[in-house]
């Protein structure tokens, strides 16, 4: 499994979202979710774009650490 996929579950489990809510933030299905979190599906440009615009919670999502690790 590549290591965005890996970050992108730990970001969500760390935003205490479940995998529909996740989902919804997103515009995908549950199983959208889950294929990402499993290495089926990449995380897309669009997915991060999301992610930081939505800023879950009124947090900022560091998108150089989803994307990098750093």
């Amino acid at each position: 499994m590549n290591k965005i996929n890996e970050r992108f579950r730990e970001l969500r489990e760390k935003c205490g979202k479940t995998q529909t809510e996740w989902a919804s933030i997103l515009g995908l299905s549950r199983s959208g979710v889950t294929a990402i979190e499993s290495g089926q599906r990449n995380v897309t440009d669009k997915h991060i774009r999301l992610l930081s615009v939505d800023a879950i919670d009124g947090k900022l999502i560091n998108e150089e650490w989803l994307r990098t690790g750093k």
